[in-house]
């Protein structure tokens, strides 16, 4: 009788053991998304340019808010960047998996990795989360948007409105990871559109990765336009 119920015990185990969720980058079971020995390795960026998140060899003592030079010279529609991690593996793993191989289940590991950093910051939440839009053909093409996957459990941590009607995508662009940075630049331009109505004052600008800036500039552009006061841009990687 007692082998009987040691064998049963252990079974439960097992399969308990199987229903566990388990870290995504080394398959162990984990109470969190990421198990805290991977979360550690994590291409973390230490020093960054607070207004455009650019990564930086150098850090201001001072009052910890450097500034680049090109923010400096040509500051960004936007008021700062919360973008914790250079574009480099696993991160960028998890975005390539997830934007081009409908890999969803990445998304809400973003989410929470982003949700980290936000969570280390001064900055009061906005009104609502703007993820980047899609071109229809593009959302047509991919099926979902990855920025608005990385952001519904942001939205949902925070009690934040998710809007994805307040502005569009207008012009169907070439991919900008494919183009040079003057090529970005014009490419983007003019390519949103802000809906009648718009009446938010303070946004998070959400997207996946950020690379020179140019889309979530010009998506910034146009808001500040229609009203907007303060705007965040949130990404979980940037290089």
């Amino acid at each position: 009788m007692l082998k009987t119920i040691t064998h049963s015990f252990s079974h439960w185990l097992k399969q308990l053991k199987l229903f566990q969720p388990t870290c995504p980058l080394c398959q162990e079971p984990s109470p969190s998304l990421i198990c805290d020995t991977c979360y550690r390795l994590l291409p973390d960026i230490q020093h960054a340019c607070f207004q455009c998140g650019l990564p930086l060899t150098m850090v201001d003592t001072s009052n910890n808010t450097l500034r680049c030079g090109q923010c400096v010279q040509s500051p960004p529609a936007f008021d700062l960047c919360i973008s914790p991690y250079h574009y480099a593996l696993p991160i960028s793993r998890f975005i390539t998996q997830l934007k081009f191989h409908h890999k969803l289940y990445y998304a809400p590991v973003l989410a929470e990795l982003l949700i980290n950093k936000l969570e280390q910051h001064a900055e009061g939440l906005p009104e609502c989360i703007i993820p980047v839009p899609l071109h229809k053909n593009r959302l047509r093409q991919r099926g979902f948007n990855q920025a608005l996957e990385i952001a519904r459990p942001i939205a949902k941590r925070y009690g934040i409105k998710l809007d994805t009607k307040c502005c569009s995508r207008v012009i169907s662009t070439a991919p900008q990871m494919s183009q040079d940075k003057k090529t970005r630049q014009k490419n983007i331009h003019n390519a949103f559109e802000v809906a009648a109505g718009f009446q938010y004052k303070h946004v998070a600008i959400l997207d996946d990765v950020m690379t020179t800036g140019h889309t979530v500039n010009e998506l910034a552009r146009v808001l500040r336009q229609h009203g907007a006061k303060r705007i965040q841009i949130w990404s979980t990687a940037r290089s």
